[in-house]
């Protein structure tokens, strides 16, 4: 195997570590995919636990993205297309989990985490429309894909390398796609509204 495509594997296995699966149930002594949604996030953790311990969650998952790309950053240049592959890799890795027979969660704390390291500005103004979004629908779900959005837009104008808005649009389009459900559930009316006071994230 190319060494660099070695490297992308390895930032997918980290990517598929299910914290919110692992430590909830060593914690707690249950499986979160039995509880509410049975997504993995921290949102859904948040509902069965507490806010501190989903805080955790949150951390982690995060830390998935960004710990391979700051590291891959060391070495190589940020326009290097192994950045976006790794970067990527560590969202597909959470969305599709080699732990979890290719199940997982929805990409939104490890894309931030992995964005974070690319695209700060898109980070900062996609938190904010997230907040904004949830301050006044009330929907995580709907708020996490308005985020994912605004990564596409603000790269269109803060960045001039392809490879850049290739990556936030592949982010936004694994985000979307994994909301498929709650997308279906808005359109039904039938999308379960959350706490606007929280300020976690996913």
């Amino acid at each position: 195997m190319n060494s660099e495509w070695l490297i992308v594997f390895l930032a997918y296995l980290i990517g598929s570590v299910p914290f919110g699966l692992w430590i909830t149930k060593l914690v707690y002594g249950f499986d979160i995919r039995t509880k509410g949604s049975g997504n993995i996030g921290s949102t859904n953790v948040g509902r069965f636990t507490s806010k501190s311990f989903a805080l955790w969650i949150q951390i982690l998952d995060m830390l998935k993205g960004l710990v391979p790309v700051a590291l891959i950053l060391y070495r190589f240049d940020i326009h290097h297309v192994l950045v976006y592959r790794v970067a990527f890799a560590t969202v597909v890795g959470h969305c599709f989990s080699i732990f979890l027979l290719f199940k997982g969660g929805k990409g939104v704390n490890t894309s931030i985490g992995a964005l974070v390291c690319i695209l700060p500005i898109s980070v900062a103004i996609g938190i904010g429309v997230y907040f904004l979004v949830k301050k006044f629908s009330h929907f995580v779900s709907m708020s996490s894909m308005s985020m994912s959005i605004s990564w596409i837009l603000s790269s269109l104008i803060v960045v001039q390398d392809p490879k850049q808005i290739i990556f936030t649009s592949a982010l936004c389009m694994v985000v979307v796609i994994r909301h498929r459900k709650n997308i279906i559930r808005l359109m039904k009316g039938e999308e379960p509204k959350t706490n606007i006071e929280s300020h976690q994230i996913g």
